[in-house]
Parts: C-alpha cells; structure tokens; sequence
C-alpha cells in the first residue's frame, strides 16, 4: 500500500464518521504490507457497546479498498449472582478490564506497562479466564452466565467450542 493509498483510505474513514485513531491501524497494516486486513473498535454509548469491524482488501490494480463494514450495538445485563464462589459482576468488571488490555496490546499502549505490571495484568487475565471456563463446565445457571459474558466480550471467540 503506498502512502496515498493510505491517505485516501483515512479521508474516505473519516467521511464516514470512524475516529482518527483508527489512523493509527492504516498505518500498521501498510507498514508490513498486508494485502487483506480488518481493523476492530469497540466504543461505549452510556451502557451500550457499539463494536464494528472494517474490511479492506487490494484489488488486482494493487490498491487497497475498504470493502465492506458491519456494526453490532449490545446491552447485555449480568446478573448480581454469585455461583461456586465467583460474583457475576465482579467476574463482569474484570472482564472488562481484560478485554481493554487486550485493546491496549493490539494497540501497542502494553509497552509503556513496567515489567511487574504486564505480570499483574497476566496474573489477572489468567485468573479470570479460568473462572470463566469453570463457570462454563458448570450445568444451568453458571453455563448461562459464561456464555452471556464471552458474548458480551469476546464475540470475536469460537466461545461455542469452549462451552
């Protein structure tokens, strides 16, 4: 992709209303010369979450083109239950935190964390994920619950083959 091909894609996101800082992926993704790529974004409107995905592919005339995009707003409530030991909003909250690390990884924000920090935070995702999954392994409500929190953040997941 060249740097007018860049450019023009920026101008043609920015008409359509997504944020510069969707810039930032153009960027990369031309960089190491991807052919076909897609750039995520997930934004907060009150209690909804607007996720959208944008698709871009190279046509035979070698420039890059933004194809296509889909949008998906959810609300999903989480119950206030506690099942084995683990609080669905507590489970719910560091959820999020997760998945906005994961955000910040992707982003390349991880390389300003301190080396105690990143361990933290993997301390933590781990921990999660592992209540998650055992929530999971459960029968009823606590299959239930996983299966709402994976929807409500990792939509992007296979989640079906983990529960």
């Amino acid at each position: 992709m060249t740097e007018k091909n860049a450019s023009d894609l920026k101008k043609i996101m920015h008409r359509l209303g997504f944020p510069e800082r969707l810039d930032d992926m153009i960027d990369y993704y031309s960089s190491i010369n991807y052919k076909d790529f897609s750039v995520w974004e997930f934004m907060e409107i009150e209690r909804d979450r607007l996720r959208y995905e944008l698709r871009f592919k190279t046509g035979n005339d070698d420039v890059c083109h933004l194809t296509d995009y889909t949008a998906t707003l959810k609300n999903i409530h989480i119950p206030d239950v506690t099942i084995e030991g683990i609080n669905a909003i507590d489970l719910d909250k560091r959820m999020e935190d997760v998945d906005r690390w994961t955000d910040e990884y992707y982003s390349g924000e991880y390389e300003k964390l301190s080396y105690e920090g990143y361990q933290q935070r993997e301390e933590i995702s781990k921990d999660t994920n592992d209540k998650v999954l055992h929530l999971s392994s459960l029968e009823g409500e606590g299959k239930d619950l996983a299966k709402l929190l994976l929807f409500k953040y990792w939509l992007d997941c296979n989640y079906e083959k983990i529960i």
